[in-house]
């Protein structure tokens, strides 16, 4: 949050001052509160709101049990145990911290029984980001310059855009509809043509 990420003896000795000062000015659970407010949980989430958003769409104070084991298990290597790219993988690491919180009291062996068997629900992967990647990707280095990389992905901000999700979501529905008629209509007319390309355009 403070500091660059530059790996030099000075940053140590500023990161050994600031922890001091951390220390002293908020308590244990509020520094807590801080760290799982702009730690990177993959999928492109910093914070514990932003991955129960991204990955169950819901805020963190609705998540049940198994949900909170997953997000909890994603520090040690959020893109790797992230359930967007592997969820086996994600599953496993869920296990393995519900065996912790039973092992160390805080869960029952019945509650652990009934949440690590429970199924993988993830959240429709329909934020803006994938159902409008280009227009993302337009946005994305205009913020960075003006709020800088480090308030943009760390600051838990919420960006609005002129985007309308739901038009988006019509306009793409009823192109990719199109076109596969159009790709039909002509195969049956000739076999060697190629597949039809379309975009939208909105103002």
């Amino acid at each position: 949050m403070f500091l660059n990420p530059e790996k030099t003896i000075a940053r140590k000795l500023k990161e050994a001052l600031l922890a001091l000062q951390i220390e002293r000015r908020y308590r244990k659970d509020e520094i807590l509160t801080l760290y799982l407010n702009q730690i990177y949980l993959g999928g492109g989430a910093y914070g514990v709101e932003a991955a129960a958003n991204g990955y169950f769409g819901k805020h963190v104070w609705e998540l049940g049990l198994a949900e909170c084991a997953l997000i909890a298990g994603l520090p040690r290597g959020p893109s790797f145990y992230s359930p967007l790219v592997n969820q086996d993988r994600a599953v496993s690491r869920r296990a393995f911290v519900l065996k912790n919180l039973l092992d160390t009291g805080y869960i029952t062996e019945e509650q652990y029984q009934q949440t690590v068997k429970e199924p993988l629900r993830l959240a429709s992967r329909s934020s803006a980001g994938t159902m409008a990647p280009y227009f993302v990707s337009f946005v994305r280095p205009q913020l960075e310059e003006i709020l800088g990389e480090n308030l943009l992905y760390r600051g838990g901000l919420t960006i609005q855009t002129t985007i309308k999700e739901h038009w988006q979501g019509v306009a793409k529905d009823a192109l990719q509809n199109g076109l596969a008629a159009l790709e039909a209509r002509h195969r049956t007319e000739d076999e060697e043509t190629e597949q039809p390309q379309g975009a939208v355009m909105s103002g």
